[in-house]
């Protein structure tokens, strides 16, 4: 309520610059106000181009040379502390909940939108309810969209989507993979699904069938001849290790992977992946319910496929009990 009119003060969001710096800012502000001191530090809210704003917190008296931290003004929104934002509301600051669904691309017409929160490695979370009913939340790393999760996938991410319906988009999901799987030669009813971190173009989830004790691991692509379901006991040759279900349970498929090299005496009682040749190939070692010693399967991933078994007796690498 009093204030400067010195010519020297006439701009003082030009001394914010270094403070934003120092914060890790990239923010060209278009509004300041302070906010108060303790004994400590000075906290002022920034507004920034483009709809964001913070809460910086710095030396008291601020020093370009000291300490400055920065926190969203969502942050502040959800809170009941005496420390608010006032140059502009939370629905202006949500705004950039469309910048971040434009660059996500997936034709998301934004109807509602909701700040989730920062994580632990400092990046931020949204989330974004559409207008088809669909719903996605964005990852943001240093203002830029890194990440988009649908809500059907999001059920372990920062408590998932609260704006739309997951429950109904996952049971539609979990239909979509159930025919995906069929197709691909694995028939799985799935009853429950969870995504795996992807490479572009992929989709890898692992899948619990409510038809069959065996899960498997989907690796769905836009193309049948690289589409894949993985039975639990062969997903590590794949990179990728089952929760809902044990590998026991998929074991008679290494069994007829052994008769495929003509190894027809044993029935697999337990595998343990050995390591990746220089070739890209897999070693699974496999123990035999006899108690006799097993073999080491060789695989090619792509299609997964064994290409050639040897005996334990002849190898030294061999660990599981039975084989040394």
């Amino acid at each position: 309520s009093l204030p400067c009119k010195l010519p020297g003060n006439a701009n003082p969001q030009a001394d914010l610059a270094p403070l934003l710096t120092k914060a890790g800012l990239n923010c060209t502000p278009d509004g300041a106000r302070g906010i108060g001191q303790t004994t400590k530090n000075t906290f002022l809210e920034v507004s920034c181009q483009g709809g964001t704003g913070y809460v910086l917190q710095v030396d008291a008296p601020a020093n370009p040379d000291g300490s400055a931290v920065a926190n969203d003004c969502l942050v502040f929104d959800a809170n009941d502390g005496n420390i608010k934002c006032t140059l502009h509301d939370a629905a202006y600051r949500l705004a950039v909940v469309d910048r971040y669904a434009a660059a996500a691309n997936n034709g998301c017409v934004v109807r509602d939108r909701r700040y989730i929160g920062v994580s632990q490695a400092g990046s931020v979370y949204y989330e974004a309810a559409c207008q088809d009913g669909k719903g996605y939340i964005y990852k943001v790393d240093k203002g830029q969209l890194s990440q988009t999760t649908s809500c059907e996938k999001a059920m372990a991410l920062l408590g998932g989507c609260a704006l739309t319906d997951a429950k109904e988009a996952q049971t539609a999901q979990a239909g979509l993979y159930s025919n995906l799987s069929k197709k691909a030669g694995f028939d799985c009813q799935v009853s429950k699904y969870a995504p795996f971190p992807s490479p572009p173009g992929r989709d890898v989830v692992e899948l619990s069938c409510g038809n069959r004790p065996d899960g498997a691991v989907g690796i769905f692509t836009t193309k049948a001849e690289t589409t894949q379901v993985v039975d639990c006991a062969r997903a590590p040759v794949v990179g990728y290790r089952c929760s809902f279900s044990k590998p026991e349970a998929s074991l008679k498929v290494v069994t007829a992977d052994l008769k495929k090299m003509g190894k027809n005496e044993c029935e697999v009682s337990a595998v343990r992946v050995l390591g990746k040749t220089a070739s890209g190939t897999t070693y699974l070692e496999t123990a035999c319910a006899d108690g006799l010693k097993g073999y080491i399967l060789e695989y090619k991933s792509e299609p997964l496929t064994p290409i050639s078994a040897v005996g334990c007796a002849f190898s030294k690498d061999c660990a599981l009990p039975g084989n040394k």
